[in-house]
């Protein structure tokens, strides 16, 4: 299976998500053409902070750093937080944007907002050829799973309820509140 990184949160439908949560977006156009996309999160005293997730901080070039520090000072942030990858060390000497280091401060935090590896599964493939190509402990994961009575179902349009939600949200609370996320 392909390990891809992050390559949701830069697409329409993740904008779309953001737009509909309420929150508003920045689509940063790079030097190289390509767009980041950053979402805008308020905080009280008309200041906000922004998050961008997946962004490929190897197509950025100095000039792409100053005019995102110019649109968050424009937006009153306080802060940017920054989840992206690099296929180098992004924070090499090699790649630093010095004056924007000059100007600005760096760090890194210890807890990231999304997991480093994602699973890109092409669900067009028949179970056998998705299982094929999964470690065998993710098959023997999935045996555990049935044997253990867990069944999976999908709701998608009308098939939403709100006594699904519910039961999603008291999942999600559970899991979230047992592992501290």
């Amino acid at each position: 299976m392909p390990i891809v990184r992050f390559e949701i949160t830069q697409t329409e439908e993740w904008k779309s998500f953001q737009l509909a949560a309420g929150r508003s977006t920045y689509m940063h156009n790079l030097e190289s053409g390509e767009e980041s996309l950053f979402i805008k999160f308020k905080l009280p005293l008309n200041r906000s902070w922004a998050l961008g997730l997946g962004v490929d901080f190897e197509k950025f070039t100095e000039q792409d750093w100053h005019n995102l520090m110019k649109w968050a000072r424009e937006n009153n942030c306080t802060h940017i937080r920054c989840e992206g990858y690099s296929t180098n060390q992004i924070w090499s000497d090699a790649k630093k944007p010095q004056k924007i280091l000059n100007t600005y401060q760096l760090q890194d935090v210890e807890k990231s907002y999304l997991p480093k590896w994602t699973i890109k599964v092409n669900l067009q493939n028949s179970e056998e050829d998705i299982l094929a190509q999964m470690k065998r402990k993710g098959r023997y994961n999935i045996k555990v799973a049935k044997k253990a009575g867990v069944v999976v179902e999908s709701y998608m349009g009308d098939k939403v309820s709100g006594k699904v939600l519910d039961e999603f949200y008291s999942v999600l609370s559970e899991t979230g509140g047992r592992d501290k996320f």
